[in-house]
């Protein structure tokens, strides 16, 4: 059951479709915030649909010069404008959305605020988005979590501490998690992939996995049941 499902989900600015059919299902949600940053992090970024196909608007941050920093510690380089230039590139391409009207309000004073901290950014988009959805996992994060040694045996430690049978991660995930780790100490991993069918979005044709503010923006009160879709 939900309640005793564990994901994780790195801190991503309005995260994509896919991380949110992984929290939709999740009682506990791990955000890793103590990763350390590589110069070509995704978590920063949001892919939205323009008439010219899939695009991302970046969030700037500063990117410490030789030292390894994690993504907790990160700040944003506010001298750029690009709260300006986020919105104005939101209202362009969803404003004949059809749920335009109704969430762009709470949307919009989001980016009426000036923000220093990369998480601190990340959390008043992630909570909204949660409570727009009304989804309300436990949210746990890494960089106050006692846990170490490799990936699987940081999720197995918590999956027995917070007393969770059933560990979700993306389908293509075979690279950095070995899933038999946890099936043999009497765990369940499944893998969670995108959804089998589309749904209708601005300028025509389909563009996969788009953040989560795209299928909100589109599909309004039936954006949840789309995330949990039974096809996979």
């Amino acid at each position: 059951s939900m309640k005793t499902t564990l994901t994780t989900m790195f801190p991503e600015y309005f995260p994509s479709i896919l991380t949110f059919r992984k929290i939709v299902r999740s009682g506990f949600v791990l955000i890793l915030d103590d990763r350390p940053i590589r110069s070509s992090g995704k978590f920063n970024r949001m892919a939205i649909k323009t008439i010219d196909g899939k695009r991302y608007l970046t969030v700037p941050i500063f990117l410490p010069k030789g030292k390894k920093s994690i993504i907790r510690n990160l700040q944003i380089n506010s001298a750029t404008n690009w709260q300006k230039k986020h919105l104005k590139s939101l209202y362009v391409n969803y404003k004949n959305a059809p749920y335009f009207e109704h969430y762009w309000p709470a949307i919009e004073s989001l980016f009426r605020r000036d923000y220093f901290s990369y998480i601190e950014l990340f959390q008043e988009v992630f909570y909204l988005l949660l409570s727009i959805l009304k989804i309300n996992p436990k949210l746990l994060y890494s960089s106050t979590q006692a846990i170490s040694g490799l990936r699987e045996e940081q999720i197995l430690s918590l999956l027995h501490k917070e007393s969770c049978q059933r560990y979700l991660i993306e389908a293509e995930s075979e690279a950095y998690f070995d899933c038999s780790f946890l099936k043999e100490k009497g765990y369940s991993c499944e893998k969670i992939g995108l959804p089998e069918s589309d749904y209708i979005q601005q300028f025509g044709g389909f563009e996969n996995n788009l953040s989560i503010f795209d299928l909100l923006i589109n599909l309004g009160p039936e954006t949840k049941s789309f995330l949990t879709d039974k096809t996979s």
